[in-house]
């Protein structure tokens, strides 16, 4: 969860090939992902659509992963496990 924003990454940890999601997204609108493995290298990068924020996790190799969202109004920085 984000320290006091409420939100929350899941599946946590994920299969690899499935979808990280983040609950308590922002309201709708299109947001920006960067997704960086354990060495701090950028892994995946993109947007999402407006509504759910949702991460595809199939171009990305088993380990931690932290992952950064941008919207217009907040950002949040959370952790994931790909197995």
């Amino acid at each position: 969860r984000g320290a006091s924003s409420g939100q929350l990454l899941y599946p946590n940890p994920v299969k690899r090939g499935g979808m990280v999601y983040l609950e308590g997204n922002t309201k709708g609108e299109s947001t920006e992902y960067q997704v960086y493995d354990s060495m701090g290298k950028l892994a995946l990068s993109g947007f999402t659509g407006s509504g759910q924020a949702a991460i595809p996790t199939g171009r990305l190799d088993g380990g931690v992963y932290f992952v950064r969202f941008l919207g217009e109004r907040e950002a949040f920085t959370g952790r994931f496990l790909v197995l």
